[in-house]
């Protein structure tokens, strides 16, 4: 960083838990260092403040506005752009495919310099997954240029027409790809229509009683076989970051026999959902055709739609790595005599040389835990505690809140009217509060609250453009969505009651 009295202040832009190196240096290092081979500069915007484990994830909002212009400007290029899909897919599968390794391995049986370069090797695809990934954020996280890029022609295209743009918006850059998350469902139905299809296996899950359920599937083997892959491919959902949650066949037993006592269609529910991809393609090529959509038009909508997939990727990627390598920070804590969240605030090279000597420096990971800034300057990550984090962090700041504010605008992510009690959902504990048809009002939804965004009249966010979590998601369920409110989180409090307008990306209280 260069002195303060040049230092343009950081804008806190979201917030959450999360441990410090896979989470957070890996993305802020791809982005200050790698990030020079993909856009030809580095993008030296960014910061994390950590505080007891809690993040504040910011930016300078003049550096990151530069870099966002430079990388639509890139973006023009058709090549650069298919580049960018094509490397994005792969280093997530690169990812996933080193994580399961370590979740099937048996880490005991390394030794110390094994298990050191298989955390290097996992944090150096993680840098690369997140070298490519910071350009979906970077075209439409926090400035939205994107969203407004797109939103600036439909409101022209859709002018006289019967349909809004912010409807036509909703529809055309509803991703046609779909991330682990989205194969959830389809696989889940699956296995409910093989259940009902067995009289007897359809009879045993009808019983309001589960403890006793996992003794008894060994008498239909290839039902428990069903259901064993959906452990084995989304006990993630919950986890996160850093877990602990992570499901179990109880859980998904119990997730199936409240759909069989509720006589929902399995094989009916896997028919619908594949139907909605072909269908979804045919409505946004009568879309684009109604509206009369030039190329270049198409093109960035395309863009839209990409980019919503692939940052569905690469979140769902975040999260089911985490848990994979989970076994690894918990052996690497046990080796150095330390809890497996003080391991993920040390760095590959740290663990490496701790290994060796058979000792963590103990004070300096409670220290990144207490209080801690990581940023990036033109040659390296750096990771401060004590009183130069403390001078940092007062270049931190947060989005003011006028008082008595009765009446919020964002983005309309997918459009509907609805009138509901406000809940305010950050972490996945939060959901136990969420009643049918309340309106969950989040910083930023994440995988792990999407049982609370399936019951929800509509769904508000301070954070997100066109390709975030939320907006993707309320399209798949078509819920009513207002994203990038920046501050409805600080607005609204638990209970209050609200119009959500998400055609015209209001939110009023009432």
């Amino acid at each position: 960083m260069v002195k303060k009295s040049n230092q343009e202040r950081y804008k806190v832009i979201a917030r959450d838990h999360a441990t410090l190196y896979f989470h957070g240096a890996a993305y802020i290092e791809a982005s200050g260092t790698t990030s020079k081979d993909v856009i030809g500069i580095t993008d030296n915007s960014l910061a994390i403040l950590t505080e007891n484990g809690f993040w504040k994830y910011a930016v300078r909002m003049k550096i990151s506005l530069r870099v966002t212009k430079i990388t639509l400007k890139r973006l023009e290029n058709r090549r650069f752009f298919q580049r960018v899909y094509r490397k994005q897919k792969e280093s997530c599968r690169a990812v996933q495919s080193i994580t399961k390794l370590i979740r099937r391995s048996n880490l005991s049986i390394l030794t110390n310099r094994q298990l050191s370069i298989m955390y290097k090797r996992t944090y150096s695809l993680w840098l690369e997954m997140n070298k490519w990934g910071q350009i979906p954020n970077l075209a439409d996280f926090e400035h939205f240029l994107l969203t407004d890029k797109i939103m600036n022609f439909l409101e022209e295209r859709c002018s006289g027409k019967s349909i809004s743009a912010g409807e036509a918006f909703g529809l055309l850059v509803a991703p046609i790809e779909q991330s682990p998350l989205a194969h959830y469902e389809i696989d889940f139905y699956d296995t409910l229509a093989l259940i009902q299809s067995r009289p007897a296996i359809r009879q045993l899950f009808t019983k309001k009683k589960t403890s006793d359920f996992e003794l008894l599937l060994k008498r239909f083997p290839k039902v428990q076989r069903a259901i064993d892959r959906l452990v084995e491919r989304y006990d993630w959902m919950q986890y996160h970051y850093d877990g602990p949650i992570i499901l179990d066949l109880k859980y998904f037993i119990d997730m199936l026999a409240s759909e069989v006592r509720q006589r929902i269609d399995g094989k009916r529910k896997v028919t619908e959902l594949r139907s909605h991809m072909v269908d979804t393609k045919k409505q946004q090529r009568d879309m684009e055709q109604f509206i009369d959509l030039a190329p270049h038009e198409r093109y960035w909508v395309l863009v839209g739609r990409t980019f919503a997939y692939l940052k569905a990727l690469r979140k769902d990627t975040v999260f089911i790595s985490s848990r994979n390598s989970d076994q690894l920070f918990t052996e690497l804590g046990h080796r150095l005599q330390i809890s497996r969240t003080q391991a993920r605030y040390m760095s590959p090279v740290e663990a490496q040389l701790w290994l060796k000597r058979g000792e963590a420096d103990v004070e300096l990971l409670n220290n990144r835990y207490r209080y801690s800034v990581i940023y990036v300057d033109s040659k390296r990550l750096h990771v401060v505690t004590g009183q130069r984090a403390r001078q940092l962090g007062k270049l931190f700041y947060e989005e003011r809140v006028k008082k008595n504010i009765k009446e919020l605008t964002g983005t309309s992510a997918y459009p509907g009217k609805v009138k509901g009690r406000v809940r305010i959902i950050i972490h996945a504990d939060d959901m136990k509060k969420m009643n049918k048809g309340d309106i969950l009002v989040s910083p930023a939804t994440n995988p792990n609250v999407v049982p609370a965004m399936k019951i929800a009249g509509a769904i508000v966010t301070d954070e997100g453009g066109v390709t975030c979590h939320a907006a993707i998601v309320s399209r798949e369920l078509k819920k009513p969505c207002v994203i990038g409110t920046k501050v409805a989180t600080k607005v609204f409090k638990d209970g209050d009651r609200v119009e959500v307008d998400a055609g015209k990306g209001v939110i009023k209280k009432i």
